[in-house]
């Protein structure tokens, strides 16, 4: 079985928050794409580490005069997402990529752009159909965002940790 992956995708400041709280970012690096985040955001990341990222595959990008209008233009008129999130989405649009958000302002101006975007579930559940990460692995990553609080929706969630759970008792026999 042939899976389609985009070639390029973008990551915002909360995507790499919820793989480091799902304890799982080794294996984002293993996805069939280019990693790409603003220096901005890079810059801005503490935990996990933004030079860490770079050093594990991360590629930061710094943003032309034009994209940085663009950023500007994206401010004014979308007062959800944060500034530094706009640097994203602008990255995204100028990379023609996917942009990787749980970010539910940054989601919407990015529709309103034409930008595709995906979230960190359909990351989880890209992890999954590749082969990337063991089903009881990525249940218990998804379980350590949600207990750590990350803003993701609790139904969708739930139906993944069960089913990933009964996938590694039936494969594990545990």
């Amino acid at each position: 079985m042939s899976i389609s992956f985009p070639p390029k995708c973008v990551t915002d400041t909360n995507f790499w928050i919820d793989m480091d709280r799902g304890q799982i970012l080794i294996a984002v690096f293993s996805l069939p794409c280019e990693l790409l985040a603003p220096d901005v955001i890079v810059g801005e990341l503490r935990e996990p580490d933004g030079r860490q990222l770079v050093e594990m595959g991360l590629r930061s990008r710094e943003l032309p005069g034009k994209q940085v209008m663009e950023v500007s233009r994206m401010a004014q008129l979308y007062r959800g997402p944060g500034r530094v999130d706009l640097f994203a989405l602008a990255l995204a649009k100028a990379e023609s990529a996917v942009l990787l958000t749980g970010d539910r302002p940054l989601r919407e101006a990015a529709e309103n752009e034409g930008v595709v975007v995906q979230s960190t579930l359909w990351v989880l559940d890209q992890m999954y159909s590749l082969g990337l990460a063991q089903p009881p692995v990525l249940a218990r990553s998804l379980k350590a965002m949600v207990e750590e609080g990350r803003r993701l929706p609790r139904n969708e969630c739930e139906r993944r940790i069960k089913k990933w759970s009964q996938l590694s008792k039936r494969r594990f026999g545990r």
